[in-house]
C-alpha cells in the first residue's frame, strides 16, 4: 500500500496558518464571537464575510480570511449547471486561472445522492439513497459510468447496464476476496487502486497512472467501466475527470460539467479540483499557446462557454462509433 502524500508538509507554513484559520473561524463561530480574524477587529452582525477595518474578507472555498481575494462572479450555464458567486483566496482559485477555470473550480453541486447530504453524516443508514436523485451509476460516456459502493454491490445493476469491468477506489471498504466473487458469479472484472479521499493525498500522481493503464485496457477491449470510490463523490469523479481531460480531450470546464451532471455532488475535496487543473493547464500550455486559448475563449458567450474548439472531441467520444 502507497504512503499517503502530504500536501500540507510540502507547501510549507502558508498552508498550515490558512487551515489554522479556517479551524478558528469554524470555533469563532460557534462560540458567537464574530472578529476578524485578520486584525481581530469587530465584524458587522449584517456582514459577517467582511471586516471594515482592514478590508480582510473570508474565502467562500476554504474559510481564511485575507485582504488579497479576488471576486468571481456567478455563472450559469445552459444545462443547468451554475458557478458560485464570493471572494476566494488565491490558493484556492490560482491568479493564473481563466474565465472559464475560474467557474469550474466554483461549480456548484446540482443534486444530493444520498438521504443525509453526506454520506459519512448517515450513521447507520448510511445506505439509504435520496429518493429524488436520478438513476445511478451515471453514465459519463457510452462505455464509462461512475458511481459508488454501493453499485457494484447491489444485485443485478451492472449486468442491467451491461458493465463488465470495475475499478475500484476504496479497497478498505470492500472484501479482499470481492474480485474473485463477481469474476465468478458475475462475470465481471474489478481491478482495486489505492486512493484516499482526504486533502493531503496526491490522486493526480499515485492514483491516476494505474487508474489511466486499468481504463485504457478495458477501453481497448470494449468494456464498460464502472469507476467507484465509498461515495462516489471525490476518488471516482476525479479519476473520470482526468481521462476526460487527459485521454478525450475535453476542457477542464467540460469534464467538471459532465461529472457535476452525472453525480450532482462531485469534487467536494477542493484539493482534488486544484490537481485536476494543474493537468489541465499543462496539457493545455503543451498543445497550445496562451494567447491561442484566450482567443478560443472570446468567441463563446457567458451562458454556454463551456465546449471551445473542443465540440468534435465530445462528439466522437460520446458515441461507440
Amino acid at each position: 500500500m502507497p504512503k499517503r502524500g502530504c500536501v500540507a508538509a510540502s507547501r510549507g507554513p502558508a498552508l498550515r496558518r490558512k487551515e489554522a484559520y479556517a479551524r478558528n473561524g469554524s470555533a469563532l463561530a460557534l462560540a458567537g464571537a464574530l472578529r476578524c480574524q485578520q486584525c481581530n477587529g469587530q465584524l458587522p452582525q449584517d456582514e459577517r464575510n467582511w471586516c471594515p477595518a482592514c478590508w480582510a474578507s473570508r474565502c467562500k472555498i476554504c474559510g481564511w480570511w485575507t485582504t488579497g481575494m479576488r471576486f468571481v462572479a456567478r455563472t450559469q450555464f445552459s444545462d443547468g449547471c451554475f458557478a458560485l458567486e464570493g471572494w476566494v483566496c488565491p490558493e484556492c482559485i490560482p491568479p493564473s486561472a481563466s474565465r472559464h477555470d475560474q467557474a469550474a473550480l466554483c461549480l456548484a453541486p446540482l443534486f444530493k445522492i444520498w438521504a443525509q447530504g453526506r454520506r459519512e453524516d448517515s450513521g447507520f443508514n448510511c445506505w439509504s439513497r435520496n429518493s429524488s436523485a436520478p438513476p445511478q451509476p451515471a453514465r459519463v460516456l457510452w462505455w464509462l459510468f461512475v458511481g459508488d459502493l454501493g453499485d457494484v454491490l447491489a444485485p443485478g445493476k451492472l449486468e442491467t447496464l451491461g458493465i463488465g469491468a470495475v475499478l475500484s477506489l476504496c479497497p478498505e471498504r470492500h472484501a479482499e476476496d470481492l474480485a474473485e466473487i463477481l469474476l465468478d458469479t458475475r462475470g465481471v472484472e474489478l481491478v482495486s487502486v489505492v486512493a484516499w479521499g482526504d486533502r493531503n493525498f496526491h490522486i493526480t500522481e499515485e492514483a491516476w497512472p494505474p487508474a489511466r493503464a486499468a481504463l485504457a485496457a478495458w477501453r481497448q477491449r470494449g468494456r464498460r467501466v464502472l469507476v467507484n470510490c465509498w461515495r462516489g463523490v471525490n476518488r471516482s469523479c476525479s479519476v473520470v475527470l482526468l481521462w476526460l481531460v487527459v485521454c478525450e480531450g475535453w476542457t477542464f470546464l467540460d469534464a467538471m460539467r459532465a461529472v457535476t451532471l452525472a453525480r450532482g455532488t462531485a469534487l467536494t475535496n477542493h484539493s482534488f479540483r486544484l490537481q485536476c487543473w494543474r493537468v489541465w493547464r499543462e496539457l493545455r500550455l503543451a498543445r497550445r499557446p496562451a494567447c491561442a486559448w484566450r482567443d478560443i475563449e472570446q468567441q463563446y458567450p457567458d451562458d454556454d462557454i463551456a465546449s471551445s474548439d473542443l465540440r468534435w472531441w465530445q462528439s466522437r467520444a460520446s458515441s461507440p462509433t
